[in-house]
């Protein structure tokens, strides 16, 4: 009897030990979208000799999303072929957009909007392959533009034009170096 008592004993805790260490693993080894709480595990609770490779896998395609650590999301971003593609949404602590952006190819185009924690619009910007061409700040409560920069496709200031309610009051040009 005692010897079936001790097989039993040991048993058990091999299987124990078998789960318990195999938990690391699994939360290792899975893919950080298989759930929202790999991602979370995976980010801020493992050791850092376990934790595998930030962001995508090399040839991903598809959405990919980031989590706070208390599971709000904060960045949901487009993929193809393991490169940035098509719209990046970043969330702020208060739940809301914070930045809309797009991207062809790893490189930045289109309008990125900026959002205040009201969810006004703060600041856009304006990419053409790449490179920023005009960048709006400073909107008013009514959402008008109050200032526009435009710049040149080596990213130098070219001109600074002011507006109030949507007219153009006033028009900097600059020269470039």
């Amino acid at each position: 009897m005692d010897i079936n008592i001790t097989q039993r004993i040991v048993r058990n805790f091999i299987i124990f030990s078998a789960l318990f260490l195999s938990l690391p693993l699994y939360f290792y080894c899975g893919s950080k979208q298989s759930t929202k709480w790999h991602y979370i595990m995976q980010t801020f609770y493992l050791p850092s000799w376990l934790k595998g490779k930030k962001g995508p896998p090399k040839n991903f395609t598809g959405i990919w999303y980031k989590w706070y650590r208390n599971g709000d999301l904060y960045k949901e971003a487009g993929y193809k072929d393991g490169q940035k593609y098509g719209r990046h949404l970043y969330f702020g602590k208060l739940k809301k957009v914070e930045l809309f952006s797009l991207f062809k190819n790893n490189v930045p185009i289109g309008e990125w909007i900026y959002y205040d924690e009201n969810g006004l619009i703060d600041k856009t910007d304006v990419y053409q392959e790449g490179v920023l061409r005009k960048s709006f700040s400073n909107y008013d409560t009514s959402g008008y533009c109050q200032k526009c920069l435009n710049y040149d496709s080596n990213y130098y200031l070219i001109s600074e034009v002011t507006y109030k309610l949507g007219k153009e009051v006033s028009k900097k040009d600059f020269k470039p170096n």
